[in-house]
């Protein structure tokens, strides 16, 4: 009778064309209130109950970082400093974005603002040195994705959260 209810509800209100994050709360919320009968008091409690936690003080703030990083153009000079490093090399316009991509995420903690942030230097320069498009956007994208893997990310911190763990 629940999930039913629950896969009634999520695809009717999908189908309304709906946001999916206000899909999934309003779901849960009539959920919660109209079959298993939890008081809103209770609901409202246990909301503010999971907001109250010292640990994801850190997820805004790595989202704040990374978008000063991106407006402050840190990322520019992050390039820079890579290039100097490995530029000499066979293939040091590729190790260059890896090595950007990877202090860049260890920075700001996000996969998604990692890819962009370098990404969008970094593709122009690796095509002018006649790296392929399809190799340059591979190479972005999955040197971006080592955000989620350097610590303190955050995922890890939402990992933490869920483990009770300390970040």
């Amino acid at each position: 009778m629940g999930l039913s209810f629950i896969l009634i509800c999520f695809f009717v209100l999908l189908t309304l064309s709906m946001p999916i994050a206000i899909v999934l709360a309003a779901t849960t919320t009539i959920y919660l209130i109209f079959i298993a009968k939890t008081p809103l008091t209770s609901l409202i409690q246990q909301l503010f109950n999971g907001l109250d936690n010292f640990v994801l003080l850190g997820v805004p703030f790595f989202i704040l970082a990374g978008n000063i990083m991106a407006e402050g153009a840190i990322s520019n000079r992050l390039v820079n400093v890579m290039k100097l490093f490995v530029g000499r090399f066979s293939g040091g316009m590729a190790m260059a974005s890896v090595m950007a991509c990877m202090f860049f995420a260890a920075i700001s903690g996000s996969s998604p603002a990692t890819v962009i942030a370098i990404g969008s230097i970094m593709m122009p320069a690796l095509i002018k040195e006649g790296y392929g498009e399809k190799f340059s956007v591979g190479l972005l994208t999955s040197a971006g994705s080592l955000g989620i893997l350097i610590p303190p990310s955050i995922p890890m911190i939402m990992y933490a959260l869920v483990v009770n763990v300390s970040v």
